[in-house]
């Protein structure tokens, strides 16, 4: 059978005539998505269909968005039909046609809806979802396909929640009616377990419409937990006899069914209370406890059970002002230190480095900051005339990078800020006249001076390139070091003595270092690392599953840099063991994360700051080192495999995430909205509508409101097959080859606000331009519009050069072959769909891309695109087959790559390049 056919399975032998028609009649009704039910009739060799008009081939709908068939009276859009297309792996049909596996979720409100049916075709590779009423228009929505969390329908399969703390109420949205293979049946009951951490909690589940809800809550007395409340109130439980540290269950249902058991059976549900969509919050009054003392195994801040609830809480790592702290190497009366003649004017002063002396412990303080700016004016020369700040951007970079230095080695942090005043900072660098400090010196006396809140370099030396090393690092090293408080050392190879002038301090045929160990032993004295506080926390896993520990301190604008550490506890000969699991100091820029599989047991986490790495705890205090200090909050939650999974025919579960592994959710975003079509075969009148679609993708952008679609259908050319792509009719984008614009419009700018869907089979012929999704200039917004290009396994999209004849035929005349980089790519900005807040609705799918990569001119602005362009933002990119590209088929910028809302970077996977 053809790809895109039906198959008519028939025995020639046995089959009469009926039996044949009732074959084709009933394969078609299965197979088309929006026309009515057909009759077949045989008669004399011939079979008579009739039904709604349709068309031999269909145009192939796409995954997980309103289909679209070509019927005799024009396209017709299917709003209450999604289709998924599968790989080659035949499904268990069992799984395949059962709705729990398709979650259709509103991003908006988080209402989950399962399809009414599902009709697997094993032969097609296809699941056509059809729900029971249209999708609302103007919303967005994400599909999840392939697992569901549906067998908690008694208290020993009950969802665990773990310990539940009001710091973080535990809030979900769930599906009541999803058992036995449907989406509606009434009797279905949804059990959460969760620990008690005080005595009262408050449980209540707001039902969207369509169903009605009830609460019971039970003990854990055994064998059979027994119910405790339903509050006299269907959709709210105030209980205040909760016993802390004991197990207790929700259950869920319809406002009839209150007769089940917690073990199951006894379901008294009715059809009246509905079925659908319910969000279930269960608040504790009691607050997770952090007292200041928990440094050790033995006093740890205890989280009770880690389960689907999660913990999220703030902690802070403090000065710990109780232990005294000897001061560190460096002072003046340290043994070994040179004692100069007193008399020495230049070197007596100086013999204390700036450090002090004594041995006298002293209670830690906070980490200080630093201030640091550039400075305009900072002060006069000795005729009163004001000075300007000649420093150069590289000599500023020079500048910010010794204060990083600065900060890395010891206890401070830093801080520029961006005011040009004197005085706005607590240092101002500067390259100037020295005479704004001391007026009487030669102007080419030495160079550079400091007092303190100003470090000058002196602007009548000549830097050079002010190189990373070069002299003007290596004077401003010195004065920066002056004005953060240490004297000269001139007795010692340093930086604050003779080596500035070669860049840093160095020893002859070795690599220049910056700054030198002695002017670092000194600084450390001078800014201690003294952050010596740890926090340690308690959890225990009851199951094993997957666990995630992460803090923010940075992306809440503190200046604690974190370092996480997890430990588990074991009994090993009788003797209670802690073992590090895992530890993680950078992960987002200066906070810390951990994401590994854990069993059941019980472990520890501790949080101290960098550089405190050498703790112990089972030694109360025993932290030293650490670098910054400040707030922080700490999130622990976990996860576990889906109850249950899509399974193909040998069993092996499908795998939904595209990880290799089997298992996972398939997450996939579009949206619903006025759909403005786009149709190259169509010659009557054009006004954008399923009927009357435009011919032209430039006028249909152009009368794209805000929050609509525009879609772009395939069409099979002149044998109406869109497989066969040599006479597909083409949508042509660009410049001719004398500059004038080519029929669908010179450029292909996404609108502010506006979805791009297109759709499989269609052919896209572009010359010296790209596919602009996101705002490319400041003077015109187009955040938020989005290009979802919809092929499947069975049919691609394609988009080649306007000079590819073997593609639509001959559409430029007598220009030349098709060469790479005749066009650019598709280019994704950082402000396109709505990543930020969690909906990627970005999307390339099944294309086919030859001849890209090229340079084009955007805005004026002449730039190379790839293929697939990333910048700043997460699209998908899956199963594409991208060849004779003049360069990378796809790129992505660094920051492409941010780990949030679920996601890690641009999801890229299956593309042939």
């Amino acid at each position: 059978v053809r790809s895109g056919n039906i198959a008519i399975d028939i025995n020639k032998t046995t089959a009469t005539p009926t039996d044949v028609a009732n074959a084709i009649a009933a394969a078609i009704n299965a197979a088309t998505l929006a026309t009515p039910d057909v009759t077949a009739t045989p008669a004399a060799g011939t079979v008579t269909i009739v039904g709604g008009a349709f068309d031999v081939r269909t145009t192939v709908s796409q995954f997980d968005t309103t289909s679209i068939t070509r019927q005799a009276g024009g396209l017709v859009q299917a709003m209450d039909t999604v289709v998924a297309y599968f790989n080659n792996d035949t499904l268990n049909a069992t799984d395949a046609t059962n709705p729990v596996f398709y979650q259709l979720v509103d991003a908006a409100t988080g209402e989950i809806r399962l399809p009414q049916s599902v009709v697997y075709s094993a032969t097609d590779r296809t699941a056509i979802l059809k729900f029971s009423s249209n999708l609302a228009s103007g919303r967005e929505f994400k599909l999840n396909l392939g697992s569901s969390t549906e067998t908690n329908n008694t208290t020993a399969t009950s969802l665990h929640l773990g310990s539940i703390f009001s710091n973080k109420p535990y809030v979900t949205t769930n599906y009541l009616g999803d058992i036995n293979g449907v989406h509606n049946d009434v009797n279905d009951v949804d059990f959460y377990q969760f620990v008690a951490t005080g005595t009262t909690a408050t449980i209540s589940v707001a039902a969207f419409a369509g169903l009605d809800t009830y609460l019971r809550l039970f003990d854990n007395t055994s064998p059979t937990p027994i119910e405790l409340a339903n509050g006299g109130v269907a959709d709210s439980i105030n209980f205040g006899g909760l016993v802390a540290g004991q197990t207790y269950y929700v259950g869920v249902s319809t406002n009839s069914n209150t007769g089940y058991g917690p073990t199951g059976g006894g379901e008294t549900g009715n059809v009246a209370d509905g079925f659908g969509s319910y969000t279930l919050t269960i608040t504790p009054t009691s607050a997770i406890s952090i007292s200041d003392s928990n440094t050790t195994f033995a006093s740890p801040t205890d989280l009770g059970a880690l389960g689907l609830g999660g913990h999220t809480f703030d902690g802070a790592i403090t000065p710990q002002v109780a232990i005294l702290m000897p001061p560190l190497p460096g002072g003046g009366d340290e043994p070994g230190h040179r004692e100069l003649p007193l008399g020495d004017t230049y070197f007596s002063v100086e013999a204390l480095h700036g450090v002090g002396i004594g041995t006298t412990p002293v209670a830690p303080s906070s980490i200080p900051t630093i201030t640091f700016n550039f400075p305009d004016v900072y002060g006069n020369d000795p005729q009163g005339n004001a000075l300007h700040n000649v420093i150069t951007e590289e000599q500023k970079n020079r500048a910010r990078e010794i204060f990083e230095l600065f900060s890395w080695y010891t206890g401070m942090e830093i801080q520029e800020v961006s005011s040009t005043n004197l005085g706005a900072a607590g240092i101002g660098v500067i390259t100037g006249d020295v005479r704004a400090v001391e007026p009487t010196l030669d102007p080419q006396a030495v160079g550079g001076i400091s007092d303190g809140g100003r470090a000058i370099m002196n602007a009548n030396i000549n830097y050079g390139l002010s190189e990373f090393g070069g002299s003007w690092m290596g004077t401003a090293l010195h004065e920066i070091g002056h004005s953060l408080g240490l004297g000269h050392s001139y007795d010692i190879f340093s930086t604050q003595g003779t080596a500035e002038a070669a860049g840093g301090a160095s020893l002859p045929n070795v690599e220049a270092y910056f700054t030198g160990e002695h002017d670092f032993t000194h600084l450390r004295r001078l800014f201690r690392p003294d952050a010596s506080d740890i926090d340690m926390y308690k959890f225990t896993l009851n199951e094993a599953g997957r666990v995630t520990v992460e803090t923010s301190a940075e992306r809440i604008n503190e200046n604690l840099n974190t370092l996480l550490t997890l430990y588990r506890e074991e009994v090993i000969s009788g003797q209670t063991v802690h073992t590090i699991v895992a530890r993680n100091d950078d992960y987002y820029s200066n906070d810390s994360f951990l994401n590994l599989e854990l069993e059941a047991g019980t472990y520890f986490i501790g949080v101290t700051a960098s550089g405190n790495d050498q703790y112990n705890p089972e030694i109360p205090d025993s932290g030293q080192g650490g670098s910054t200090d400040g707030n922080y909050q700490l999130r622990v939650n976990f996860a576990k495999s889906a109850a249950s999974s899509i399974e193909d025919t040998t069993a092996q579960a499908f795998d939904g995430d595209n990880d290799a592994k089997t298992g996972g959710t398939h997450e996939f975003w579009f949206e619903t909205g006025n759909t403005v079509f786009v149709d190259k075969s169509y010659t009557g009148t054009q006004t954008g509508t399923s009927t009357q679609p435009f011919r032209e993708i430039d006028l249909a952008l152009a009368a794209a409101p805000a929050g609509s679609i525009v879609r772009i259908v395939g069409n099979g050319g002149t044998d109406n097959d869109v497989s066969t792509i040599a006479d597909n009719s083409p949508y042509l984008i660009g410049l001719n080859f004398v500059g004038g614009a080519l029929v669908d419009g010179a450029e292909f700018k996404v609108p502010q606000d506006v979805t791009v869907m297109i759709d499989a089979g269609a052919l896209l012929k572009l010359r010296s331009t790209v596919i602009d999704v996101g705002t490319s200039a400041v003077v015109v917004d187009r955040s938020e519009g989005a290009v979802q290009v919809l092929g499947t396994p069975r049919q691609e999209v394609f988009f080649t050069s306007y000079r590819d004849d073997a593609s639509g035929g001959n559409s430029d005349g007598v220009n030349g072959p098709a060469a790479a980089g005749d066009w650019g790519g598709i280019v994704f900005r950082a402000d396109s769909d709505s990543s930020t807040s969690g909906v990627f609705l970005n999307y390339v799918n099944h294309a086919h891309m030859t001849h890209g990569g090229g340079q084009v001119s955007v805005d004026s602005i002449l730039g190379t695109f790839d293929p697939i362009h990333i910048t700043d933002t997460r699209p998908t990119v899956s199963f594409n087959n991208i060849t004779l590209s003049a360069n990378a088929p796809i790129s992505a910028s660094p920051n492409s790559f941010d780990d949030s809302l679920n996601r890690i970077g641009p999801d890229v996977h299956g593309n042939l390049v």
